[in-house]
């Protein structure tokens, strides 16, 4: 009886263990990821960075940094972001991805659209308004159903000419 209770007790830390294991690995992963994207954003050009002030559920906001990056001007191939989140009140995080153009979407064929992560299930979008503003979609590149604010503004030097 005392080995089967044994065997039990092993068999529970052997898989709460192996529960905890991916997690961990997953973590180290994310971190080498963003530190070589972000490593790979250094020797890239800047297309803009916009900043805005985003909605936040249990804050008073969160300013709200993006920059895009390109291998050079027009080529856009293995771009990559910088997503910088300033939480009122609060911490900051960054995190690196990459992004793409997208070209449509619903209700208007002729949009520039923004999509960060295009490779993941998490991917944000963001509307080109104009040279100088972004604004947020949501999954379904449809405007966000809210009075409040998604809107990005382009700060420092504009290049539409690389867009």
């Amino acid at each position: 009886m005392l080995l089967r209770k044994s065997i039990f007790a092993f068999a529970i830390i052997a898989f709460a263990l192996s529960m905890h294991s991916p997690t961990v690995q997953s973590q180290a992963i994310n971190k080498q990821q963003q530190a070589r994207l972000a490593d790979t954003a250094k020797t890239m050009h800047v297309l803009g960075t916009w900043q805005g002030t985003t909605p936040c559920a249990d804050c008073s906001g969160i300013i709200t940094t993006l920059t895009l990056y390109q291998k050079a001007p027009n080529d856009f191939t293995d771009a990559v972001y910088r997503l910088h989140l300033k939480y009122i009140d609060r911490g900051s995080f960054t995190n690196y991805g990459t992004w793409t153009i997208l070209r449509g979407r619903p209700g208007d064929a002729n949009a520039t659209v923004y999509q960060l992560d295009p490779d993941k299930a998490g991917k944000q979008y963001y509307l080109r308004v104009d040279d100088d503003t972004l604004q947020q979609l949501d999954g379904d590149m449809k405007p966000i159903d809210s009075k409040l604010n998604f809107t990005l503004k382009r700060i420092g030097k504009s290049n539409p000419s690389s867009q």
